[in-house]
C-alpha cells in the first residue's frame, strides 16, 4: 500500500469518525474531552486562522485541526491537574499571551471599522509623489542577497562567486533568509532608500550584474549583495498603487490611534 494511499485512507477514516462522533454531540459541540465540551466556534476560528495563512478549508483540514484541538485540550487538562496553571511563571506567560492576543484583535477590529477613504489614499499618494520628486531622477535596483551568520562565511561566498560560482545556487544552499532563499536570494525591485541603509548606501554604487566586493553587516546578519538589474524609476499611477496606499494609510491611522491610547493612559512605573 503506497504512503499516499495510506495517508488518504487515514484522512478519510478520520473525517468519517469525526463526522459520526459529532453527530452524537449536543448542538454546537464538536467534541467532549474528559467531560469538557469544545464548541464549534473554536474549530471555526482555527479554520479561519489557517485560511489567513493560505490553507484552503476542507474536510481533511477540519479533521486535522479538530485532532490538534483535542490533543491540546488533553494536555492542558493534564497541566492543570499537575498544578502548572497556578505556577507564577506560567500565569505570567498566560497574561502576556492574552495581552498580545487582545492587542492583535483590537487592531483587526479597529482596522475593519476604520477603512481608509479615497481622499485619505489620494492625499497619501500626493505626499509620496511629492517626496519622490524632491529626490530628483531615481534608479531602482533588482537585488539578490545571501545572508550568513559570519563575515568569514560571507567572504568565502564572495570568493566562490569570483571563481564562477552561481549566485542563485549559493543562495539556495547557504542563505539564512527563508523568504528569499527559495528564490535564489532575489529581493525584487527596490529603491535604495526603502531598504536597510547599510545595503542601500552600497548598491547605488554598483552596476548591473555586479556583486558588492565586501560583505555588508546589518542587524539580520552578513549580506552578500548582487545587483541583478537596474533601471530608471518611474512613479506608478494612483490606480497601480492602491494596495500599497491602503496599507500605508491604515498603518498611519492605527499608529495615531495607538499613540492616542498611550497618551490617555495612566501609567505608573
Amino acid at each position: 500500500m503506497s504512503v499516499r494511499f495510506k495517508r488518504a485512507l487515514f484522512v478519510s477514516l478520520a473525517a468519517l469518525s469525526v463526522g459520526a462522533f459529532a453527530a452524537d454531540m449536543p448542538k454546537g459541540v464538536i467534541a467532549v474531552v474528559n467531560g469538557k465540551a469544545l464548541n464549534e466556534n473554536i474549530l471555526g476560528v482555527a479554520v479561519g486562522d489557517a485560511g489567513s495563512r493560505g490553507v484552503s478549508d476542507s474536510p481533511a483540514l477540519r479533521s486535522e485541526l479538530l485532532g490538534d484541538l483535542i490533543r491540546s485540550e488533553i494536555l492542558a487538562q493534564r497541566a492543570k491537574q499537575l498544578g502548572l496553571a497556578n505556577d507564577p511563571d506560567t500565569r505570567a506567560r498566560v497574561a502576556i499571551a492574552e495581552s498580545n492576543l487582545l492587542a492583535r484583535e483590537l487592531q483587526r477590529f479597529w482596522v475593519t471599522k476604520n477603512p481608509p477613504s479615497d481622499s485619505d489614499m489620494k492625499a497619501e499618494y500626493e505626499r509620496q509623489v511629492g517626496d519622490l520628486q524632491k529626490r530628483g531622477a531615481l534608479s531602482e535596483f533588482y537585488l539578490a542577497h545571501i545572508v550568513v551568520s559570519s563575515e568569514e562565511s560571507a567572504l568565502k561566498i564572495i570568493d566562490q562567486l569570483r571563481n564562477g560560482g552561481d549566485f542563485s545556487t549559493l543562495a539556495a544552499s547557504q542563505s539564512l533568509e527563508p523568504q528569499t532563499r527559495a528564490n535564489g536570494g532575489e529581493m525584487g525591485w527596490v529603491l535604495p532608500f526603502n531598504i536597510l541603509p547599510e545595503i542601500g548606501n552600497v548598491v547605488v554604487n554598483l552596476d548591473k550584474g555586479e556583486v558588492a566586493q565586501s560583505p555588508i553587516l546589518t542587524r539580520v546578519g552578513w549580506h552578500v549583495v548582487k545587483v541583478n538589474d537596474k533601471r530608471p524609476y518611474k512613479i506608478p499611477s494612483y490606480e497601480a498603487s492602491l494596495n500599497a496606499l491602503r496599507q500605508a494609510v491604515m498603518n498611519a491611522k492605527w499608529r495615531a490611534y495607538v499613540d492616542g491610547l498611550i497618551q490617555a493612559a495612566k501609567v505608573q512605573r
